[in-house]
């Protein structure tokens, strides 16, 4: 799956998916999963496991998931690798939840043969009350820019590896991620949705550390009560253009300077406009 450099993702999470993530190891799925999201979308080339540039030691095979294209090992000691440029890196993965049962593993992640961390494919109570499979992504910091091989090594246990990428490469898709926001329920303090909302701006600035197009729009921090409907769960018509008002003007704002090759003005119904940077803009009243 492939973006071109032009297109434009504005990411809102479903409140109703959002209260589904209660507890610490729930946040970290959260994590995974919305880091998974922009690497899809930010990046344009990865080494999936089964690539012949994926080089790989020991027992692994295809995951099942028919949407997957990565392997998995319960071989301790079993290696993949592929040589990447960046100065970090990702590892995409799948986490699975067996029944509500643990999928226990652990798989060290080295660059260059440094030892950079470690992850697991363990998605126990992502919830769900069936075997269930979810993409999820987890990034490793490097050294300086430059080309390095990345190794994924089982440790432990069960390991799924969908792929490996590094930062340095061409734009993907300009990405805009916006806060949670929350429901005025009684039950609902607003917890939920503001620890998954710093998750969301760590993120944010994270890809952007690694030159990605990503930016910010905290929505959240506008919502009220007031915004929305009687089931007090729903946003109402009033905060959507909250929203649509605040992605554009985030969109504006990250466009490029304009460069002003050819000025065209006309006027049409007491109005005036100017052409500015591929744009027309209406100068007056």
């Amino acid at each position: 799956m492939s973006f071109a450099p032009t297109s434009i993702s504005v990411i809102l999470e479903g409140v109703n998916d959002t209260q589904r993530y209660f507890t610490p190891a729930q946040h970290a799925y959260f994590k995974g999963f919305y880091a998974e999201l922009l690497s899809r979308l930010s990046y344009l080339s990865r080494v999936s496991c089964r690539d012949a540039g994926m080089v790989k030691t020991g027992a692994w095979a295809n995951t099942q998931p028919g949407w997957s294209e990565g392997c998995s090992s319960n071989t301790a000691g079993s290696t993949a690798s592929a040589v990447l440029k960046g100065r970090t890196f990702l590892v995409g993965t799948t986490l699975q939840d067996y029944f509500g049962s643990p999928v226990p593993g652990v798989a060290e992640v080295r660059v260059d043969g440094d030892l950079v961390g470690a992850y697991s494919s363990n998605g126990q109570g992502m919830p769900t009350a069936h075997n269930t499979f979810a993409p999820a992504a987890f990034r490793f910091p490097g050294k300086e820019e430059g080309e390095y091989t990345v190794e994924v090594k089982v440790i432990s246990g069960f390991i799924y590896l969908e792929y490996l990428l590094g930062s340095e490469q061409p734009q993907g898709e300009k990405i805009f991620a916006l806060t949670p926001t929350r429901t005025y329920q009684p039950s609902d303090n607003g917890a939920m949705s503001t620890a998954l909302g710093i998750i969301v701006k760590q993120l944010v600035l994270d890809f952007q550390a690694d030159g990605r197009d990503v930016h910010l729009v905290d929505v959240a921090a506008k919502q009220t009560p007031a915004h929305v409907t009687a089931d007090l769960i729903h946003l109402n018509d009033a905060f959507n253009k909250i929203i649509a008002d605040d992605v554009f003007a985030a969109y504006m704002s990250a466009l490029p300077p304009p460069v002003f090759t050819e000025t065209i003005c006309y006027e049409s119904e007491g109005k005036g406009y100017m052409g500015i940077g591929g744009r027309m803009v209406q100068v007056y009243p």
